[in-house]
């Protein structure tokens, strides 16, 4: 079963996006999801950055053997998301991509995963949403996961 999960993701990245993209993102800082009985409560998270903005470049495969990838630029880098990463489309206009970092992260004590989410809407606008792993807590009160939850708008454009 595990064999057939990962030939089926490894061919999803081999299909390409229509083109080779740019995207200039611009993202309200991280707020977070506490469960509370039937209902969540929103609370934004205080991390002292306030630039919350990147590029991410996704460019075409160049064949079977390579997958399309998207590139994440961001210098200040501060959910440690900047680098090359396999781009999975999840549809004609929409993708993924995976974000891995040996760390130290921001919402965890070590390494963290990271999902970019992209979805393009009209007149060269994208909704992006980033999904970082994140715990709270410390060894004497003791750990819990929780959602951290990033989201903008970006202006989409052709790689130059």
């Amino acid at each position: 079963m595990k064999s057939r999960i990962l030939a089926c993701v490894a061919s999803l990245m081999l299909v390409s996006p229509a083109s080779a993209t740019s995207y200039d993102c611009a993202l309200e800082g991280p707020v977070s999801f506490l469960r509370e009985g039937e209902t969540a409560k929103v609370m934004r998270i205080e991390t002292g950055y306030s630039d919350w903005k990147f590029k991410l470049h996704i460019a075409d495969s160049k064949g079977k053997d390579e997958p399309s990838y998207a590139e994440v630029i961001w210098p200040a880098d501060p959910i440690q998301i900047e680098g090359k990463y396999p781009y999975i489309p999840t549809s004609e206009f929409s993708g993924v991509v995976t974000a891995i970092s040996g760390g130290p992260c921001t919402f965890t004590e070590r390494a963290c995963v990271t999902m970019i989410q992209i979805v393009d809407q009209s007149e060269g606008k994208s909704k992006v949403m980033i999904l970082p792993s994140a715990i709270a807590g410390d060894a004497k009160t003791g750990r819990e996961p929780f959602v951290a939850l990033l989201e903008g708008e970006c202006a989409k454009g052709a790689v130059k």
